[in-house]
């Protein structure tokens, strides 16, 4: 396995420290739009998903 570079290294760290919801949700929505543009159009979608998903459910917390 590779080492992380300094940016990746910074994320992972943010991650671990926890995340508001709504920012874990842009970050997944901004992930699917890298993904669509470098043509992986499945691993987009999934993330896209993922978003979509994380979304409801933080909306259902809230109610």
């Amino acid at each position: 396995m590779r080492e992380l570079d300094s940016e990746e290294q910074e994320l992972l760290e943010q991650l671990n420290g926890g995340l508001p919801t709504d920012e874990l949700i842009v970050m997944v929505r901004d992930l699917a739009q890298v993904l669509t543009k470098e043509g992986l159009a499945i691993r987009a979608r999934v993330a896209a998903t993922a978003a979509d998903r994380l979304e409801q459910l933080s909306t259902m917390r809230i109610n």
